[in-house]
Parts: structure tokens; C-alpha cells; sequence
């Protein structure tokens, strides 16, 4: 989702496709992993895309159609504007994991990869009378985003699945919301401990603004 295309002083839409430079891999939790990436390409990275999405593009596997390599979204988890560098924070999946957890699990400092231009960020409002913020593992550096920019006044809950108690990361929330954990080894298998954590919540007062990023059965569940 990235590359910018410039004519005679002025900025022309992104059209084509970034390559990235692997800078660092590190293990934040046991089975969250955080890619940043630079490179000359990456140093007019749009701003304000912290929260947005884009894609990896991982051409010329086994299994892909000839000229159609396969993409896997992510969240833009920080950027660096002034080093020119994007962090991408990938859930691993051990056996049950696919082409990006694969790549994720042998990438490299060095290593390159095509990368999309910025998608749209869509953050949660910031004048909701409460807040609902859930993801599951896959989920938790988007849902993780938006807690860090809500105001200071916020209420509501933050409702989070990981893997093991390892997984929890320090957070710095506003006194109003409620965090709760829901530990899950299993989320391939169990797939409702997510749902079932924020229907056991009390109903606040007010109008509340739903933020999730989840397994699909769980956000067609929670939007019933």
C-alpha cells in the first residue's frame, strides 16, 4: 500500500507498492513478535497512519497463482518519522499458522519484503458517552491503538484475548475504562471465549462506541 509518485512540485496519489527493509525483530511476548521496517523507500512514509493498515506481499509461493502473490493485512503499530520506520506487531500461531507467521518466524534484519500504501485509519470517536474496545490476539496491536488514543475521560471496558498470562502488556489507560484478559491457549479451537467475556459485562449508561478486531463468527456475534 505504499510509493508516491511526484510530478513537477506536486504529490501524486500512491500508486505502487514500497520495498521495505527488515531493521529489527523482537519477541515482546511470547507469541507477539515486533518487525520494524526501513529503507530509503520509507522515509516519506504518510503520516498519520499510526493504527491504519496495510499489506505484506509475499510473491512467488509454492501455492500462489502465477502473478498473483499472496498479501496478508496488518496494523501499522508505530512510525518512526523521523528514522523513516513502520513496526508491525504479528501474533505467532505455532503449527496453526500461516504464510505470514511463517515469514514472521525466519525473517531477518535485512531481509526485504514489498509492502502496500497506508490504508484508512478507523479509530474509535472520541466523544462516545462509553467505550468497548476487544481483539483477540490477531486483533491486539489494532485494538491496543485505539485504547492509546482515547481521551483521558474515557469509560468503559477493554477486553483482550492472548495466548498465556505472558502475553499481557503493560498499558497505560485512562482511570474510567476496565481491562479484563481473557487468557485462551486455544483460540483455533475455543472460539468463544472472547464473546462470551464481553456478554458476561455489565450495560453502562449512555451510548456506547463498539471497537473489535476478532475472529469473524465472534464479529458478526458481538454486532448481533
Amino acid at each position: 500500500m505504499f510509493g508516491s509518485l511526484k510530478a513537477k512540485g506536486r504529490s501524486m496519489p500512491e500508486t505502487k507498492n514500497r520495498s521495505a527493509i527488515v531493521k529489527s525483530v523482537n519477541d515482546i511476548t511470547p507469541n507477539m513478535r515486533r518487525i520494524v521496517f526501513g529503507g530509503p523507500e520509507l522515509k516519506d512514509f504518510p503520516k498519520g497512519k499510526h493504527g491504519g493498515y496495510f499489506k505484506l506481499i509475499f510473491p512467488d509461493l509454492p501455492h500462489s497463482a502465477p502473478g498473483e502473490p499472496v498479501m496478508r493485512t496488518f496494523s501499522i503499530r508505530e512510525h518512526d518519522e523521523a528514522k523513516g520506520e513502520i513496526a508491525v506487531d504479528m501474533a505467532l500461531h505455532g503449527e496453526t499458522g500461516g504464510v505470514a507467521c511463517d515469514w514472521s518466524a525466519k525473517v531477518k534484519p535485512g531481509n526485504r519484503i514489498s509492502i502496500s500504501r497506508p490504508g484508512m485509519v478507523r479509530m474509535a470517536p472520541a466523544n462516545a458517552d462509553w467505550y468497548l474496545i476487544a481483539g483477540d490476539m490477531t486483533g491486539l496491536p489494532a485494538a491496543l491503538c485505539n485504547l492509546e488514543r482515547l481521551p483521558p475521560t474515557a469509560k468503559g471496558y477493554a477486553v483482550l484475548e492472548i495466548t498465556s498470562e505472558a502475553d499481557k502488556q503493560n498499558l497505560n489507560l485512562p482511570d474510567g475504562m476496565e481491562l479484563h484478559w481473557v487468557i485462551n491457549p486455544a483460540p483455533h479451537a475455543e472460539k468463544t471465549q472472547l464473546l462470551d467475556a464481553i456478554k458476561a459485562l455489565p450495560w453502562l449508561d449512555g451510548v456506547p462506541v463498539g471497537w473489535t478486531a476478532c475472529e469473524f463468527d465472534t464479529m458478526r456475534a458481538l454486532r448481533t
